[in-house]
Formats: structure tokens, sequence, C-alpha cells
């Protein structure tokens, strides 16, 4: 028996299966690539991969199912030092940067309904939006203020720009400039 080379590790509670872990790699040196995580019905629920070598397996993508909004988070870095940098949901990806634990969300890429980029500054929980643009309609808004009371002041099109006045939610178009090309 331990001539075998281990491929797989589980866990169960109350006779079912909790948890998971697969191995790669020859006798002796096997490494971890995958941890899956489960529900009481034995539907996973969670499902991380590892790449690197024995005792240097780093976190590499975590994708999160049983969830109203299924999501795939990405990470890079060493061991213990992986910090996320993306999240994938169905239409739209979210973009981050900073070191472990304090990475912040820096951009929000929006396919459906309508293709938007959204971009943030801040500290991570209290990014707020500066700047959006969408380019099916040659559209950039930039906006002012704090985390979820952001104010559009400025929309710029091929040709015009818009300023906006007033409080958060209720912004009033008080000049349009027109372009001449």
């Amino acid at each position: 028996m331990h001539n075998e080379r281990k491929i797989r590790e589980t866990e169960y509670v109350n006779g079912r299966l909790h948890r998971e872990l697969l191995f790669s790699g020859p006798r002796g040196l096997e490494f971890q690539t995958t941890f899956n995580s489960y529900d009481d019905n034995e539907n996973i629920k969670l499902k991380e991969l590892y790449k690197g070598q024995r005792s240097a397996e780093r976190l590499v993508s975590r994708e999160y199912f049983r969830l109203k909004n299924p999501y795939t988070s990405l990470y890079e870095g060493e061991k213990g030092m992986e910090r996320k940098i993306q999240s994938v949901y169905v239409g739209h990806n979210v973009y981050f940067e900073g070191p472990k634990s304090y990475e912040r969300k820096v951009r929000i890429e929006m396919y459906h309904p309508k293709r938007q980029t959204q971009f943030f500054q801040g500290i991570k929980n209290h990014e707020h939006m500066i700047k959006t643009i969408e380019p099916l309609i040659n559209k950039t808004c930039f906006f002012e203020g704090p985390n979820k009371e952001e104010r559009r002041v400025r929309c710029e099109y091929s040709d015009r720009i818009e300023y906006y006045d007033g409080p958060a939610f209720d912004e009033k178009l008080v000049r349009t400039e027109m372009l001449i090309s």
C-alpha cells in the first residue's frame, strides 16, 4: 500500500462526502491540484485549483457553485501570497489590484445587457466609481463623490460634452458644448 501514489483524499461528515483533495505527481512527490467542498446533498459548492510543486502549491482559481450568481475568482502570486486579480461572473468581469487581503476593485467590464466599462478608485470595500465608458454609443461619463454616492458631472460624446449638477442620482443637465470637427 505504501508504494502507491496518493491521488485522492476524502473527508466524510455524517456519512456524506464533505471535502475532497486531488493530487498529481510521482509517488513521494505528490502535490495538491484540486480542493472540492460539497453541500449536504453531495453537490459541489466550491472548487479550488492549485499549481506548483509539493509544499509550494499556490491557489490559481476558486469557483463558487450553488449561488444565485455563481462565479470564478482568479489568483496570482506565490504560495501564501496569492492575491485575487479577477472575478468572472455571467455577463461581467471584475478586476482587482493590490496585495493579498487588500485587493481593491479597479474595473468592471459588463457584456450584457449593454457593453460598459466602469473604473474605480479607493481602498478595498470603499471604492468609488470615477468613469464609465460605453463604446457602442461613444460615451464616456465622469463621476465625483464617495462610494455609493457618486454623481455624474460630465459626459463626453463624439459631437458634444454635457455637464451635470445636483445630488447623486438626481443630476440635471446644466450645459451642453457642441464640438465642431
